[in-house]
This record gives structure tokens, sequence and C-alpha cells, in this order.
């Protein structure tokens, strides 16, 4: 099962990740992130996304 995160864990968790989602639906998005042993998710806005995707080292897989 998935778990939703906020800002401060997932900058914690990327340097863990497996590879990154990017889900984009509309104004709200999802970034996911793949660990080894699970799935994080993170609910942002388009533009707040395209600014935190530009800093991610590693696999993003766009959806």
């Amino acid at each position: 099962m998935p778990r939703e995160v906020g800002l401060e864990e997932f900058d914690k968790l990327k340097e863990k990740a497996v590879y990154f989602v990017a889900v984009r639906r509309g104004e709200n998005s999802k970034l996911k992130i793949r660990t080894k042993r699970m799935l994080y998710t993170i609910k942002m806005k388009e533009e707040e996304m395209e600014k935190l995707l530009k800093t991610l080292k590693g696999e993003v897989r766009e959806f």
C-alpha cells in the first residue's frame, strides 16, 4: 500500500529512491517515489512538481 508523505520527508526519501514516477492530472499532480521496500506519493501543483523534477537525480518516468 503506498504511503503519502510531506515535502520534508520527501527530501529525505529521494536519496533512497530507485526511480520516480510523475503523474500529471491537470492542476494537481502526483510524484511517486519507489524505494527498495515501499512506494511513497506526494501531491502538489504542477508548477511545484516541475521545479522539484529538475533537482532529482535518477530515473524519472512520466505517466
